[in-house]
Order: C-alpha cells, then sequence, then structure tokens
C-alpha cells in the first residue's frame, strides 16, 4: 500500500547541531545501552545518509485511555453514517458515480482506518487491562456498525448502478478503480444488503450480531490466558537451564510451565520425561471448555447467516473473495495432498518410532502401557530433535547460540534490504510499550529514494499480550483526498522468552516465524496502490511462506549466524560463567549451516498433514448443510487420528485452534494452498540464486506491490509466466536425504518445467 507520491526532498534533520539530545535523535540506539553492540552493525554510510532525511509523515501516537477509545469509536461510527446520509440524500441511481459516490466513501474509509487500526491493536498488546477491555469493546462496536452499514439497501443500490454502468460501458475506470468497484459492489451483495424480506433480515442483523460477541469472547479468552501447569524441577529434567531458571514457582517450589510458545517448544523437544510430556500435552489440549459452546455456536450462526444470502454453507460464501474457485476445488487440493504425502509420512512416523525404540533401550522411559508401544502426539517433537541430532548433527541448542534476536533481527533487514531494494533506519517514535523498536523504512537510492513506513518490532511476552506471533498494520497506506500519500505503518509481534540480563536466543524454528511475519510486515510497507485492499486470505500467506526459505540457504544462515558472546562484553561474561573450555568460533560454522539446510524437508509430509488436518476441520465445520449441526470435539479428535496416524488421546484441542475465531473461518487451508505455491515461485526462480536482486525486485513489483488491487492470482501469474501449480512442492517435499524406502524415486521425481500444464 505505498505510493512513491508526494516524497519530501532531502532535508537535513540536525544540521550543525551536536547536542546530546539530537544526537540521541539521529543515533536512536544510544539512548538504548542494551542494544549499543549493534549500533555499528546498524549504521552504515548509506544509513546515515538516509537518516538526513526526513520522513514526509510522522509516525503515529499511542497515548490514549479507555475512554477516550470509545469516544473516539463512537464519533467514527456517527461520521461514517452521516457521510452515506448525506450521499443517499443527494445521489440517485441515475445520477451515481464512482466519483461522487466511492470517493468519498474510501477516502472516509481511509481515514477511519488510520484510527481504528491503532485502536483495535490495543486488545493484543497493551499491558493496560483497562486498555484491552475499551479496544475489545471498541471492535464489537465497529463490528456492528459495518455489519448495518453494508445491510444499508439505500447506499448498496447506488453502488450497484455504478456497478452496472460501468459494466455495460458507461463509466470508464482505470483498473484499480474498477476492481475496487467490483469488490465493493460483492461485499454489500454478500453481507445482507440484498435480502429483501424485512423478517429475514432481522434475523440475520440479530445472527451477526449474536456471532461477533461470540467470537471476541472467545479470542478475549484465548489473548488472556496465562494458565499453565506445575512442575518438579525433576519432572523437566532436559528442559534447558535457561528456561527454567526465567519460570515462576508456586509456595511449593513447583516450576510453572505456560502454554505460551516459548515454553512449550522447550518442554515437548527437551523433556526427557514421557510422562512430563503426556502431562503438558493433555493440559495444553484441555484448555477453553467454554471456546468449545462458543465454536460451535459462532458455526451455527456463520452457516445459517449464509444460508439467508444465498449460499449452501459458510464455507461457499467465504471462497466468493478467494483465489480458490470452489469448496470442491479446495477440498480436491487437501485430499490430493494427504493421499500423495501419505506413504512419505508413514515412513516418517516409522523413522521416528525406530529413534524411539532405540532411545528406550538406551535410556530407559517412565512411560507404560500402550503409550509405549506406539509414537504419541507428545514424543513427535523430543524424538524428531534426536534424530536431527544423530543423523544430521543439528543441535538445536547449540544452534540458538548463535541467533541472538536483536543481531538475526538485523541481518534480515539486511536481507530485505538487498533483495527488495530497501532501507531500514532504527529511529526515536512514540511506541506503545517501551521495548518497542521502530524503523523507518525507505526505497534504496538505485530505487528512488522515497520513504515507505514504518516498521515496530513487538518482541517480547508480557502479560496480557497475545501469544501467538503475527504481523498487525498499523496504519494504511494510500493516496488522501488532497491527492497526497498516507504512508503505511506495519508491525511484527511475537511472544518471546526474555530476561534482561541475558541474550534472547532463537531455535531454527524461531528463525523461520521471524523471517515469516517479517514477510507480511513487508509486504504491507511495499504495497503500492491507491486505495487500502485487503488481499484474499489464500493469497495472503504465500509471500511469507516464500521467505521461509531463505533460512534453509547455508550463506544466509552464516550471515545472520553470530555466536552471542561476540556481541558484548556482557554476553561474554554471561557465556564465562555458564560454560567451561574453548570458546566457540564467531561464524556459525558452514558445516552446521549446511547440516541445518539438509533437516529442510526432515518429517515434511508430517507437518503437511498437519496443516491438512486443521485444514479440513476448519472447512467441515463451515461446510455443514442445513440442520448439520457439528459436534466438533467427535470430528477434531476422528479426524486428527485418521489423518495423523498418532496414538488417540481424546481432547478439545480446537478450543484453543485460533484461527477460526479470527479471520481464517473457511480459509485455513491458505498454509497448505500458499505452501504449495511459494514452493513453485521458490524452485522456479529463487532457489538457484535466492539474493539474486534483479529477480527479488521484479517480484516485489509483479507481486508484492500490487496487493489486493488486482486478482491475485493474476500478480502471482505475471512474474511465474503462467499460473501457479503443485510440481515443485511435490518435487520439493519428497527429496529428503536418507529416506529408507526409495520412495521419493517413484512417481514424484518430477521433472519440472516452468511451462508444464498446469496441475491444481
Amino acid at each position: 500500500m505505498d505510493l512513491q507520491q508526494n516524497t519530501s526532498p532531502a532535508v537535513w534533520r540536525f544540521q550543525n547541531s551536536t547536542s546530546p539530545t539530537s544526537l540521541m535523535r539521529l543515533f536512536p540506539l544510544l539512548a538504548r545501552p542494551q542494544r549499543l553492540p549493534l549500533l555499528f552493525s546498524k549504521i552504515s554510510l548509506r544509513h546515515i545518509h538516509k537518516m538526513s532525511r526526513k520522513p514526509p509523515q510522522l509516525p503515529p501516537s499511542f497515548t490514549t485511555t479507555p475512554s477516550a477509545i470509545l469516544s473516539q469509536t463512537s464519533s467514527l461510527i456517527s461520521s461514517t453514517a452521516a457521510l452515506e446520509d448525506a450521499l443517499s440524500s443527494t445521489l440517485t441511481p441515475s445520477t451515481a458515480t464512482f466519483s461522487n459516490l466511492l470517493t468519498p466513501m474510501l477516502n472516509d474509509d481511509h481515514a477511519v482506518s488510520k484510527q481504528t487500526l491503532i485502536i483495535r491493536l490495543f486488545s493484543s498488546v497493551s499491558e493496560d487491562k483497562d486498555l484491552r477491555d475499551a479496544s475489545r469493546t471498541a471492535e464489537e462496536m465497529l463490528l456492528k456498525a459495518n455489519s448495518e452499514a453494508l445491510m444499508r439497501r439505500d447506499i448498496a443500490a447506488l453502488v450497484k448502478a455504478v456497478y452496472e454502468k460501468h459494466q455495460n460501458g458507461g463509466e470508464k475506470l482505470e483498473e484499480e478503480d474498477a476492481y475496487t468497484l467490483f469488490k465493493t459492489h460483492r461485499a454489500y451483495q454478500n453481507t445482507g444488503a440484498g435480502i429483501e424480506d424485512d423478517d429475514v433480515r432481522e434475523q440475520y442483523k440479530a445472527a451477526v450480531q449474536e456471532r461477533n460477541e461470540v467470537l471476541v469472547a472467545a479470542r478475549k479468552t484465548i489473548s488472556e490466558s496465562d494458565e499453565g501447569i506445575f512442575f518438579t524441577r525433576e519432572q523437566l529434567n532436559g528442559v534447558p537451564t535457561s528456561i527454567l531458571d526465567a519460570m515462576k514457582t508456586n509456595d511449593d517450589g513447583h516450576l510453572k510451565a505456560t502454554f505460551k510458545k516459548g515454553h512449550m517448544i522447550s518442554i515437548m523437544k527437551h523433556a526427557t520425561s514421557a510422562r512430563t510430556r503426556k502431562a503438558y500435552n493433555i493440559a495444553k489440549e484441555s484448555r477453553f471448555p467454554e471456546n468449545v459452546i462458543r465454536l460451535e455456536r459462532a458455526v451455527e450462526l456463520r452457516n445459517s447467516t449464509a444460508r439467508m444470502l444465498g449460499f449452501k454453507t459458510h464455507a461457499e460464501l467465504k471462497m466468493q473473495d478467494k483465489m480458490a474457485k470452489s469448496v470442491e476445488s479446495v477440498m480436491e487440493m487437501l485430499n490430493k495432498l494427504r493421499t500423495e504425502l501419505k506413504p512419505l509420512a508413514d515412513e516418517e512416523m516409522m523413522t521416528l518410532f525406530d529413534s524411539k525404540k532405540a532411545y528406550i533401550r538406551d535410556n530407559g522411559t517412565d512411560e507404560d502401557g500402550e503409550d509405549m508401544k506406539r509414537l504419541n502426539a507428545w514424543d513427535w517433537a523430543f524424538y524428531a530433535r534426536i534424530l536431527e541430532k544423530e543423523r544430521y548433527s543439528v543441535d538445536s541448542l547449540l544452534i540458538s547460540e548463535y541467533f541472538e534476536v536483536n543481531h538475526s533481527l538485523e541481518g534480515m533487514l539486511k536481507i530485505f534490504e538487498e533483495i527488495f531494494g530497501m532501507v531500514f533506519i532504527p529511529t526515536d517514535a512514540p511506541v506503545w510499550q517501551k521495548d518497542v523498536t521502530v524503523y523507518e523504512a525507505w526505497n534504496a537510492e538505485d530505487q528512488g529514494g522515497e520513504f515507505l513506513g514504518y516498521l515496530y518490532l513487538d518482541l517480547y511476552a508480557r502479560e496480557g499480550k497475545y501469544a501467538g506471533a503475527h504481523s498487525s498494520l498499523i496504519q494504511p497506506g494510500f493516496v488522501t483526498s488532497e491527492n497526497t500519500r498516507h504512508y503505511p505503518s506495519s508491525s511484527l509481534i511475537t511472544s518471546l522468552l526474555h530476561t534482561p540480563s541475558q541474550p534472547t536466543l532463537l531455535l531454527h524454528s524461531e528463525l523461520k516465524t521471524m523471517f515469516h511475519e517479517l514477510g507480511h510486515a513487508i509486504h504491507k510497507l511495499v504495497t503500492h496502490t491507491n486505495h487500502q485492499h485487503g488481499c484474499a486470505r489464500d493469497f495472503v500467506e504465500i509471500p511469507s511462506i516464500l521467505l521461509e526459505n531463505w533460512i534453509w540457504v547455508p550463506s544466509v544462515l552464516q550471515r545472520l549466524g553470530k555466536h552471542y558472546s561476540y556481541l558484548s562484553s556482557e554476553y561474554l561474561t554471561f557465556w564465562n560463567a555458564k560454560n567451561e573450555g574453548e570458546r566457540p568460533g564467531e561464524v556459525l560454522p558452514e558445516k552446521l549451516a549446511q547440516d541445518i539446510a539438509r533437516t529442510k524437508h526432515v518429517n515434511g509430509a508430517h507437518a503437511m498433514l498437519y496443516q491438512v488436518f486443521l485444514a479440513l476441520f476448519d472447512l467441515t465445520i463451515h461446510n455443514a448443510g442445513e440442520g448439520g449441526a457439528v459436534d466438533t470435539t467427535r470430528l477434531w479428535n476422528e479426524s486428527k487420528t485418521e489423518i495423523m496416524g498418532l496414538g488417540r488421546v481424546d481432547s478439545i484441542g480446537q478450543a484453543s485452534f485460533a484461527h477460526p475465531f479470527r479471520a481464517y473461518d473457511a480459509a485455513y487451508f491458505t498454509y497448505a494452498l500458499s505452501k504449495v505455491y511459494a514452493t513453485d515461485v521458490w524452485v522456479s526462480h529463487f532457489k538457484a540464486d535466492p539474493m539474486d536482486k534483479t529477480t527479488g525486485l521484479r517480484y516485489r513489483e509483479l507481486v508484492l506491490q500490487p496487493g489486493g488491487s488486482q486478482p491475485e492470482l493474476k500478480s502471482l501469474s505475471n512474474f511465474l509466466g503462467r499460473e501457479p501449480n503443485d510440481r515443485a512442492y511435490y518435487g520439493e517435499v519428497t527429496s529428503t536425504p536418507g529416506t529408507k524406502s526409495g520412495y521419493h524415486d517413484k512417481i514424484y521425481r518430477i521433472s519440472y518445467s516452468l511451462n508444464a500444464p498446469v496441475s491444481s
């Protein structure tokens, strides 16, 4: 959502001032002593030159109160309603045009979104519970107002008239305006404006309102949770000491293992006690029983409102704004993945079960009964780690010592700079929490040097913060009513476990998550459109999943990897206190980088089948016909056992499956589809030379910059020179080294052709 327009010329921000305050502003790292070791790695001559330029737009403010949020929200809702009333009273279907109807509506949408995106952000990041609660109340108000606005027959009739005039050749529009008109018309038709019967309209409004309330309550339950399970230190044997030392304790001295990702990964990968892993897994999958009721009610309401709109199911309704053509085509794609990957997944499972048997033979186990005779859900991560260490010489804890979070992030941004022609400058700006850091994003000089927007990094876990890693748009990019550019602000938000006196080290899987979420944030910054657009849900993950490939490239890993003891004298002291013997080398060893790369597709079939399981669960519950009440607990457990093939332990895991409560209802399949299409892009254009700037800039121009301003399949096809297909994916995932059966030498050894016919 960026348009290179109205960019101020270079202006010396500080001219001849050398006061401490000016230096702090010019070099904001000086105001953060804990990050001084990174100062000179951050600032190059190019950065210093760039920092002499003043952004044409100030960063947003996050200073507010709960009452101000509610007052502001009410005012915004009222102003939009007043605009629509004015349009309805002054225009008729014969006089309405894009410029006198859509343009003022879009300008209002832009102005409102600048404020509401920040209002909604507080619910997931604020330390202040009252602010979080006000944010959620505001969200309910906005959802209700948006639903009512989209049900206005008067505005819908005007939009329909403009759309039909354009379709009949009566009003010529630029391509983006035409597509915006198409999406606006579709939105009114698919959200209630077309319901003629007044009684049905009232039923629809009531159902949508109840659905929104149910979803907000479910999201709050997940976001606010600080649940955990207590263990003795002995029961957590094998878990890294740094994790144990940071855990809270109860009066009995037991350690609290929360269900946040840092604790979950550490326990499931490293706890040597199978009983501990089992207890933790069962407790994690037993949370939020109230959300089971909420999910089933939300599904019932979604499917019933879809039928009121003339669709068979909610899933059919949701496909209207996707790249996928139909529910049936998505089901076909998911079932193909399930069928084709099953033999390889079975082989992966046999390999891990062999690893389990060998481990038990050599070390014993506290398992008993059937658990010892099979591979269970709580076994997978533990024995996968052992397999990687023994077969591929990959020690996840040793590797993490080379990926201190701040240094790794700087390396990631540098890679984005090289590939996409960007520059990131650390800056001092208002933030919602003191640990948040901010960057200015600019085009590189050879790309014009224009300002792009602001990037916010909120990395560490805290009470009340949503635990999942994600990227939020803070302000959109668009062209204003004065024909000037408003620049976007985006964010990377994670919940890493952090102890101020220690380095925060990333596991390789966390490094992958960082690349993924930064991919979302960068996409928001480089999108280049006149209006703000949401992308199709089954497109939006493709750019981020594509970027995950870079953390499997040995040369990239070596660029990112620097042993933390070389980053500061404090970190060296910390390492010396924890270790004896020779200090590791400064740079990630080449062999270790190559060993990591060899594990890229290890257990890849199992990982994809897990995505298929979640996608089929989501699609099935939202594709129930009339009278088809869904027992989500039964479906969850039966599907998981059937698809994953692990020992069955019934749970209510669907209650903590956050995506159907957010914007991924009937759309979780996007992760599987995006993996397939992203692999196509990677293999056909980036794999041979991941750092090729020409390819990166072409990808930025053809795929990232259009955003949702045109059909997303068109963007992908423009870049690929054809429609995307699944050939590269099956060729990649079956290329795992060291498989025993030679499975990948069979039907799926595909000679990949850029011009091959489309197969999915």
